[in-house]
């Protein structure tokens, strides 16, 4: 008997060690979590939250990550930061949290490590992205040049295909995953004879002015992809009109877009031809698809067609500060909404375990979703240990890195990160009024957001980036019996509360 409960604890004991994060250091005090094909942590579920229950997933630089334990409410005592959380003052709905399945991501993997990666992306064990990003055609995460449609002058489109697509099984792999996935596409290019330099990398415009035929030859071209996936068996949620469309210094694929032909491109081409097409009638468009510091001047051009089939506006992060332009893009039209839809921490593909990346991570999405942003993607699911590969030499950091020597891949800090948000915030919670006494400001150490999500709990994440200072905060839930949620974030952590909606 004592020799069946000593064999019964060891394997009660292997079981929790098995969910446990596999540490490895090479940044200082912060590390990543190694897994291979048959070995990776995992996140425990939320499951059903009680009307007493409190649950907390905590992350830091030097222990836990997305750990679970769990509180109570108590009634309000010594003195603490104040926290209101009002679920009443509702905000913007959340689209969704994801990455972009980049050329990369099919040619870092492994075959044998496929599985590991994606179930730790879209599954219920891992952080459950509700988004994907896919590039129409070559972007710099790709091994060469390419497009669905390389034959110079085929106006009609004849020569279209998707067989030089590399990325059509793991797109239905990941669908196949989670099948109410918003996926959108991103063109960084036009095919290079539609561009007036000829050539695919670097920027150019498309020939001619817009009355031209070459604007209607790229919406077809966009419609025709939408198509593809779409008789793949894979729906499209949405589409951008161009990545960073303004942007003219680049070393990688693009084509330029003013604001004005955007707007006029979507209402006298793109929009027609989609709308009329059964498949892609209800596929969501999205505009400007660059930086924060430019969008609300993008904006006031674009909202000037009052009835614009444009539905939103994505937003990189490649800007510091500037979150008040958010606010006045919101303002501006109520009705559209902004979504972040590329991230990355540029140059650093080799630095493993960085707590400052991840702390880029967190003050960015907080930051964006307290201003009217529905989500976050980021720049790639995963790249080499290089950053890469990229055909430019573009090699960026990111949040999972794969070694395929060594058949095995790293989760960065800024991996659990992105699972306070994309785990816990599913598509369609609403985010809500939340105030942190005195430390409201967007540069303040700790920042904080809350929604209400579809099951009707509240989820408030609280980020703390200060060296030393633990933050005491009394979290007021508007509980009719007063009580209120006492919380230490101590420094350099991250945590998601989550209750249930009682007020």
């Amino acid at each position: 008997m004592k020799k069946l409960f000593l064999l019964l604890f060891l394997i009660t004991i292997t079981h929790v060690w098995s969910k446990g994060c596999v540490k490895r250091f090479y940044w200082r005090e912060s590390f990543v979590c190694v897994c291979n094909s048959t070995y990776c942590d995992e996140i425990e579920e939320v499951g059903q939250i009680k009307d007493d229950q409190v649950a907390i997933y905590s992350t830091d630089m030097k222990r836990d990550r997305l750990t679970r334990t769990e509180s109570k409410f108590e009634e309000p005592g010594e003195k603490l930061i104040k926290v209101t959380i009002d679920p009443s003052k509702e905000r913007q709905k959340i689209i969704g949290f994801g990455g972009c399945i980049n050329d990369a991501v099919v040619y870092a993997k492994t075959d044998e490590l496929e599985q590991q990666l994606l179930d730790q992306y879209y599954s219920k064990r891992g952080i459950e992205y509700s988004a994907s990003r896919v590039p129409i055609g070559t972007n710099d995460a790709s091994i060469q040049e390419w497009t669905y449609l390389d034959t110079p002058e085929d106006y009609e489109l004849k020569t279209f295909s998707m067989d030089k697509d590399p990325k059509k099984d793991i797109i239905k792999k990941i669908y196949g995953i989670n099948n109410k996935i918003k996926l959108f596409g991103s063109a960084w290019s036009v095919p290079a004879w539609l561009k007036d330099t000829g050539k695919l990398t670097g920027c150019g415009s498309i020939i001619g002015p817009l009355n031209k035929h070459h604007y209607v030859v790229y919406a077809k071209y966009l419609e025709k992809f939408l198509e593809g996936y779409f008789n793949l068996g894979v729906p499209f949620w949405g589409l951008t009109i161009m990545n960073e469309p303004g942007n003219v210094y680049r070393i990688w694929p693009g084509t330029y877009l003013s604001p004005e032909y955007q707007r006029d491109f979507v209402k006298e081409k793109l929009g027609p031809i989609l709308k009329h097409n059964w498949i892609t009638r209800n596929v969501t468009m999205i505009a400007h698809d660059w930086d924060r510091s430019l969008i609300y001047d993008y904006a006031k051009t674009i909202y000037q067609d009052k009835n614009t089939l444009i539905d939103g506006l994505g937003v990189h992060w490649y800007s510091k500060g500037e979150w008040e332009k958010l606010e006045q893009t919101h303002e501006l039209r109520p009705d559209k909404f902004i979504w972040a839809t590329e991230a990355t921490v540029e140059g650093l593909g080799h630095e493993f375990g960085s707590w400052e990346n991840a702390e880029l991570y967190a003050d960015d999405i907080i930051n964006n979703l307290r201003r009217y942003v529905g989500g976050w993607v980021e720049w790639s699911l995963w790249t080499d240990i290089q950053g890469g590969p990229s055909y430019v030499g573009n090699f960026v950091g990111n949040s999972v890195a794969v070694n395929a020597t060594g058949k095995e891949f790293y989760k960065q800090p800024q991996f659990y990160i992105l699972g306070h948000f994309s785990k816990f915030l599913p598509p369609d919670s609403i985010v809500v009024d939340t105030d942190l006494d005195g430390l409201n400001n967007p540069d303040s150490p700790v920042l904080g957001v809350a929604a209400r999500t579809p099951d009707n709990n509240i989820a408030f994440v609280v980020f703390n980036r200060h060296d030393s200072t633990t933050y005491n905060l009394g979290i007021d839930c508007r509980r009719k019996d007063g009580k209120i949620i006492k919380l230490a974030v101590k420094p350099h952590s991250i945590k998601t509360v989550i209750w249930k909606n009682t007020s």
